[in-house]
């Protein structure tokens, strides 16, 4: 068992069993922090995968801690019912146990999470070898976890910075709705791109406050088509027809903002194409949180957690406080960013 400890100012370091190798690393995800400890490097590379430029050397005060084990034969607690089984989005088979207290995530055959969201803490059992299957769902589980803790909602959607960097916007979808575009051709046209899928929204007093997470783009060949000035790609596409890139290597063509906490100014909820130009509208608030809610909360056959409620409550406050807007984006995407600003300004109040 990981021991926690108090270095003097407060900060917490995480003592691991000795072990042959030993791995820890600490994020501070803009004040929310997260520790994890493995018995190998190659689990918490993962975290650093995703989460390199929040890596810290010193531990956040009340941060959310992750330990993972090595287990040859892991089990799920006994005594938790299961409320889903399934394929991840990585299409691996997976199953979520969960009660009021603690949420387990497994991916079947490799091991599983356990998330005990009142002591901000999870522990992961793993079988050696397994390594890829923690990579995606169990660490985007963790991720959330640990940002609820601190207060912060992680929202599926891309997040932008405003042309002039006063603030930013959200652009919600569901996945293959084309927040990927959307973002490549907003960013062309001067708004500044931080993240094409994952954004967390910080509640303040003066208003919710965002930014995104960054990560590989995974791009369409279809938006390659569309925007011939990303330049070629190999011929090597998925089963989705899309294949992933480093953000970095289009630097010299779009903008990129740093995943800084700025003022949130408008949600953008994408709707089907349109066939012709660009249309905006002003979207009802319920519309939007049923809409956002459904890609983005659980609802098990045993009903909404308590996570998961306060989950809904935190879209449901953002959007009190937010304009959102419907956009059916059209085929001529170069217009897209003059246009979208055109219609904040006619549709978003001051």
């Amino acid at each position: 068992m990981a021991e926690v400890r108090f270095r003097p100012g407060g900060l917490l370091w995480l003592k691991l069993p000795i072990m042959a190798e030993q791995a820890f690393v600490s994020f501070d995800l803009c004040g929310a922090g997260l520790t994890v400890a493995a018995p190998r490097r190659v689990w918490t590379d993962h975290f650093v995968r995703v989460l390199s430029r929040f890596e810290t050397e010193n531990a956040v005060v009340d941060a959310f801690h992750c330990v993972i084990r090595e287990d040859a034969s892991p089990t799920p607690p006994d005594g938790i019912p299961m409320t889903w089984e399934g394929d991840f989005l990585e299409r691996r088979a997976g199953r979520l146990y969960e009660t009021e207290a603690i949420e387990v995530v497994e991916v079947v055959g490799h091991g599983h999470v356990a998330i005990k969201h009142a002591e901000a803490a999870a522990e992961a059992s793993m079988k050696p070898g397994s390594e890829a299957a923690f990579s995606f769902t169990p660490l985007m589980c963790v991720l959330d976890a640990a940002l609820r803790s601190a207060g912060r909602v992680l929202i599926h959607a891309a997040c932008l910075a405003l042309p002039d960097r006063s603030g930013a916007i959200v652009v919600c979808a569901p996945s293959g709705f084309g927040k990927t575009t959307t973002s490549l051709a907003l960013a062309r046209g001067g708004f500044g791109l931080v993240s094409d899928d994952a954004s967390i929204v910080e509640p303040r007093s003066e208003g919710p406050f965002v930014w995104g997470l960054p990560r590989r783009l995974k791009v369409h060949h279809q938006t390659v088509a569309m925007m011939p000035w990303i330049g070629e790609f190999p011929d090597t596409w998925n089963d989705e027809g899309e294949q992933a890139i480093d953000t970095a290597t289009l630097r010299d063509l779009i903008s990129i903002s740093d995943p800084v906490p700025v003022p949130l100014k408008a949600v953008v909820v994408l709707g089907s194409r349109s066939d012709s130009g660009h249309r905006f509208a002003l979207l009802s608030k319920a519309e939007a949180l049923i809409r956002i809610a459904q890609d983005n909360v659980s609802n098990s056959s045993t009903g909404v957690k308590v996570w998961n409620r306060r989950q809904f409550d935190a879209y449901a406050e953002l959007l009190r406080s937010t304009p959102v807007l419907q956009l059916n984006a059209g085929t001529e995407v170069d217009s897209l960013p003059a246009e979208l600003m055109t219609a904040l300004g006619q549709l978003v109040p001051d």
